[in-house]
């Protein structure tokens, strides 16, 4: 009885864990697309995991209280949200890298400048959508952010990152307009006129 009870021991699973069973709070932030669906590469079970899992079977646990660890993909599949297709009036499509790194943050020189742009064109923030492509790693993203973009109804979207997988994906169904990405309008005005110059034919 004595051993028994001696090799009990308690069991904590690491914070990576449940960042692996999608059990992470998270909020998105309107206006901007991630590829709002997390990566949907397999679940790494790391030897930690299984070794507890293990642990528990042998002290005579359900089988069905590790079912999230045995069966992965099923956790993986609740963990993804399912897009929601919202039609906008006029929508202003923008993908290019790195754009989730300034959304609404007035400090930032490039939010400021895009104020500046939604200004001039009498563009408001119910009307944008920024798809952040450095965020779009797998084909579920791209294609989930595809959804979202067609569900939208624009039928002509502005393009900073030409050679993105989700440009040749959407030009079935949009026309893509290259633009200057933020970096470029901010060093050099040719840019920026090249810019306001390309994303006057959006709604044309």
């Amino acid at each position: 009885m004595s051993d028994s009870t001696s090799s009990i021991h308690k069991i904590k699973f690491s914070g990576a864990f449940y960042q692996n069973l999608g059990v992470t709070q998270w909020q998105m932030r309107s206006g901007f697309s991630v590829a709002q669906v997390p990566a949907s590469k397999p679940i790494a079970v790391n030897e930690e995991v299984l070794e507890a899992s293990e642990s528990v079977m042998t002290m005579g646990a359900e089988p069905q209280q590790v079912e999230s660890v045995s069966q992965p993909q099923a956790v993986q599949a609740a963990a993804v949200p399912k897009t929601v297709v919202q039609t906008v009036e006029n929508p202003v499509v923008v993908i290019g890298h790195g754009l989730q790194d300034f959304w609404q943050d007035d400090e930032s020189l490039e939010w400021r400048l895009w104020s500046n742009i939604m200004q001039a064109f009498n563009w408001h923030e119910e009307q944008v959508l920024f798809v952040d492509s450095a965020l779009l790693t797998t084909e579920e993203q791209a294609f989930a952010s595809v959804e979202e973009i067609i569900g939208m109804g624009a039928e002509r979207l502005l393009s900073m990152d030409d050679e993105h997988p989700i440009n040749e994906m959407l030009s079935e169904g949009a026309e893509i307009i290259s633009v200057p990405d933020f970096d470029l309008m901010l060093s050099d005005p040719y840019a920026k006129k090249s810019f306001y110059q390309q994303a006057s034919t959006l709604h044309a």
